[in-house]
């Protein structure tokens, strides 16, 4: 039985999780089994997420390419050919993704199977709204016998002032995603600010008068916000090389959560606003988590943030 790209991908990294949750298992320490279990999480959330991307990718391709398909299906139908020879006639020509779509629709034609059902079972395969829509006209245009060339001409016409409305609104939203960027750095200064500016001041008041000065949350930790604190001071000693015990260890690791919080939502609302798709906004949160990381490591190190 051949085993599909993705279903390979989605073995290997439930196997990868599995590997980590039993060494974690093996270890016999709670703290290295949760931590485990966590980055098995985290590595099936990614894997699912690139998939999804990929899918996502996938489809706009087509989406791009449909246009062309009708085209030449029009013009093979101008030329005097039915629907279903048109269809068939196609499948060797190269319209990237869309290509073994037309290519599983000429088998299925040559199958002997009616070319309405055909183009049913290809809009439900490819999950596109647009040419879900786009078939359902040419499908409804052979059944009735209407003059089906003009059909696929104001399709195609149609598909493509819709391609083009997509590039103006992208044209027009790309100054509203600098404007994100530029929060997600704001954001940054801002943290770095209160870094500087008030941190010092409340660990100057620590030692003058320890009653009022910041305190280390994770000194008098219970039961969930141990684990939190445990998380925190890991990344401010592995990740910063800051001393997990000081209490600027704590509120380091604070402000860099909040900042790696807001760049993947912010990465979100980008592919949202651009491509009506939170997974399109994928690209973008990686972007800012890199930005966030790079630049938190970077001022650690030249002594910006304490």
């Amino acid at each position: 039985m051949k085993i599909s790209k993705n279903t390979q991908i989605i073995l290997i990294a439930i196997l990868l999780a599995s590997i980590m949750i039993f060494f974690g298992y093996l270890s016999s320490d709670v703290g290295v089994l949760g931590n485990m279990i966590l980055f098995a999480s985290v590595e099936l959330f990614i894997v699912a997420v690139f998939l999804r991307y990929q899918a996502h990718k996938e489809i706009r391709e087509m989406e791009e390419k449909f246009p062309v398909f009708v085209r030449d299906l029009q013009e093979n139908i101008r030329s005097g050919m039915s629907l279903s020879e048109a269809i068939y006639n196609l499948k060797k020509i190269n319209y990237g993704r869309l290509s073994k779509e037309v290519e599983s629709m000429a088998n299925k034609i040559s199958w002997g199977i009616p070319v309405e059902k055909v183009l049913t079972e290809f809009a439900k395969k490819v999950k596109s709204r647009r040419i879900a829509g786009s078939v359902e006209i040419i499908k409804e245009a052979y059944l009735l016998g209407g003059d089906l060339v003009s059909t696929l001409d104001s399709v195609v016409n149609n598909l493509r002032m819709l391609e083009e409305a997509e590039k103006e609104k992208r044209s027009i939203i790309n100054q509203y995603v600098l404007v994100i960027y530029a929060i997600t750095l704001i954001f940054i200064v801002i943290i770095v600010s209160i870094n500087r500016l008030i941190m010092p001041m409340f660990l100057s008041t620590l030692v003058e008068v320890p009653e009022l000065g910041i305190q280390n949350p994770c000194n008098t930790c219970v039961d969930l916000s141990c684990y939190i604190c445990s998380l925190y001071e890991s990344t401010s000693s592995n990740l910063f090389s800051v001393d997990p015990a000081s209490p600027s260890s704590y509120y380091l690791s604070l402000f860099f959560y909040m900042a790696v919080i807001q760049a993947f939502f912010a990465g979100l609302v980008v592919g949202q606003i651009t491509e009506n798709s939170y997974i399109a906004g994928l690209k973008h949160s990686t972007i800012m988590l890199g930005i966030t990381i790079a630049t938190f490591s970077v001022m650690v190190r030249l002594g910006v943030l304490l």
